[in-house]
């Protein structure tokens, strides 16, 4: 349901990338309705007048992100809208936006989630939920990945790089002893500095790596960011999990 005054400079984003099976379609989640713009981005176009059914604007990226049958490969795609990479690409078509909330499609926050979401991440330049079981180091992050193909594959070159990264800042600026975050819904504001620093790093590096698994990659990488992260309890927003990894 529509908010009755909804917010004019915030977007709200989602994707599906990858082959879309109509048998998952109730699993697509609904617009929320808290932003003057919400967009549901996708590479299959059957998707799309599924999302616009759901209150969204659908947007193809097929032309972008060519479809694959390869789970790695549509999970490394997926990065560009998580990322904000999109905003990089049409600056114009996205220039009254001020804060972004993206969330991963298994998610299905309602406005009043988003709205508490808001509230929390006043004054900080991102706002993200901690995992639902608390890790304090990057390593716990990558071996529980192990159990999933898609992050197993590029797993040696990942903890190389993870290993070059602690190691190139003498100043101890970058440690593996970290508090590890969910990056299935994140709030974005400062766009200008969030974007350029944090993001668009993050979502280069998934893709030198061609590692999926990016809050392996966000736990580094976040560390170099000059701004204001703001980690909140998993379930601070009291939404159910839909998914625990």
């Amino acid at each position: 349901m529509p908010t009755k005054s909804p917010i004019e400079d915030l977007l709200v984003v989602s994707c599906h990338i990858g082959i879309f099976h109509a048998s998952t379609v109730s699993m697509l989640p609904w617009a929320p309705g808290i932003a003057r713009r919400e967009v549901f981005f996708a590479n299959d176009v059957a998707v799309l007048p599924r999302a616009a059914a759901r209150g969204w604007q659908a947007i193809s990226l097929a032309s972008r992100l060519p479809i694959s049958n390869s789970s790695l490969w549509s999970s490394l795609q997926s990065k560009y809208v998580k990322f904000l990479q999109f905003l990089n690409a049409d600056r114009d078509g996205y220039a009254s936006v001020k804060r972004v909330i993206y969330f991963d499609d298994k998610e299905s926050p309602s406005a009043g989630h988003l709205k508490r979401l808001l509230a929390l991440g006043e004054g900080c330049d991102v706002t993200i939920r901690r995992t639902p079981r608390n890790k304090s180091t990057v390593w716990e992050e990558a071996e529980d990945a192990l159990s999933q193909e898609r992050y197993r594959l590029n797993m040696p070159q990942t903890v190389s790089w993870v290993i070059r990264s602690i190691g190139h800042l003498r100043n101890g600026s970058i440690s593996s002893n970290v508090m590890v975050v969910n990056t299935g819904l994140i709030l974005y504001a400062n766009l200008t500095q969030t974007v350029a620093r944090l993001a668009t790093p993050v979502y280069r590096h998934t893709q030198q790596l061609r590692q999926p698994e990016c809050q392996i990659v966000w736990a580094v990488d976040s560390q170099r960011f000059p701004g204001k992260i703001c980690k909140i309890a998993f379930n601070e927003l009291g939404q159910p999990a839909r998914h625990l990894y």
